[in-house]
């Protein structure tokens, strides 16, 4: 007899199909930005499975050291249902977030991802030069 799946597996899997995963392990995003001392401590301590999945460091550390702030499986159904790819899914710049989830976790977020996820909204497509465009405000 098979085994019915957790909602927390269940979710798993649909979120590694969000992300291009076909199997269940850990995505390795591509990085543009260095992650500070606190930022890699926070990705070494235990941590859901569900989060290993989500393709920006960043945002990782900041869902493990808030952790005990916000409901995981609705932040994942929210992601699953609403983020945006625009290209290489695990490139973190390729993601539109939607508007529910910065009013919702906006915490585990900086804001170049609210910028970026504005961009998307306004023009579809990121300007080719980001980076600088964001530091010139």
């Amino acid at each position: 007899m098979k085994k019915k799946l957790t909602r927390d597996q269940e979710q798993l899997i649909r979120l590694s199909k969000k992300v291009g995963q076909s199997l269940l392990s850990p995505v390795n995003p591509k990085t543009r930005y260095p992650l500070t001392t606190h930022q890699m401590y926070y990705l070494t301590l235990e941590h859901d499975p569900r989060i290993d999945m989500i393709p920006c460091l960043h945002l990782r550390s900041r869902m493990i050291q808030y952790r005990d702030q916000y409901d995981l499986y609705e932040l994942v159904e929210l992601l699953i249902n609403k983020a945006k790819c625009h290209g290489d899914p695990h490139d973190p710049d390729s993601w539109q977030l939607p508007e529910e989830f910065f009013e919702r976790y906006g915490v585990l977020v900086f804001q170049q991802c609210r910028v970026k996820s504005d961009l998307y909204k306004k023009y579809g497509v990121l300007p080719k030069d980001f980076d600088n465009y964001y530091k010139k405000g």
